[in-house]
């Protein structure tokens, strides 16, 4: 742990699922401008975790002035649009994490394809592919569209950090790194 984050620069906030990897953490950066690394699902279950956390450390939806995005899977972006809207939040966030509205149906094809076949070139067993392929029709009632006002690339520098697109666990996987402070985030690593 680095001494931001022991200090309380860095809060992690676990977040619950309805999956089997139990919950997964956004982290708020109490800094200029109040940051929020990732989302959660869209359950009310993990807003309403997301809303105590934040009154526990004496903020409210509406003082998230960023929003960071380190990859589009559902656990990590799900509540965006309602953050966005409730407190009108600048997104930032790879190009391959944004899917607008009209694309979401495309960009869950992808995703799938990209998800099945990692598995099936890594070898999977057939019933492990199945139940994934099964357990991601579920997923489609806990995200929404994903509209960045931020799109980065990599290289790119955005809140002090340098910008990495590192696809693998998803085709949109970012690593946001502060080199000076030795702080990184990225998505289920």
């Amino acid at each position: 742990m680095t001494a931001s984050a022991s200090s309380g620069h860095i809060v992690p906030i676990p977040l619950p699922t309805p999956f089997i990897v139990g919950p997964v953490n956004a982290y708020l950066i109490r800094s200029e401008p109040l940051t929020l690394i990732d989302t959660g699902p869209a359950t009310e279950d993990a807003y309403g975790a997301l809303v105590a956390a934040l009154r526990s450390h004496g903020f409210e939806i509406a003082d998230l002035e960023a929003i960071v995005v380190t990859h589009s899977h559902v656990d990590h972006v799900g509540n965006l649009a309602r953050l966005v809207d409730e407190s009108g939040a600048i997104t930032y966030g790879h190009r391959t994490a944004e899917v607008l509205p009209g694309d979401r149906e495309a960009h869950e094809e992808r995703t799938n394809t990209f998800i099945l076949h990692t598995l099936s070139t890594f070898g999977a067993p057939q019933s492990v592919i199945d139940a994934t392929a099964a357990a991601r029709d579920s997923f489609k009632s806990m995200t929404s569209h994903v509209k960045l006002d931020e799109i980065l690339e990599h290289g790119d520098q955005a809140l002090g950090y340098s910008v990495h697109h590192v696809p693998g666990h998803s085709a949109s996987d970012t690593l946001f790194f502060d080199q000076t402070r030795s702080i990184a985030f990225t998505g289920d690593h």
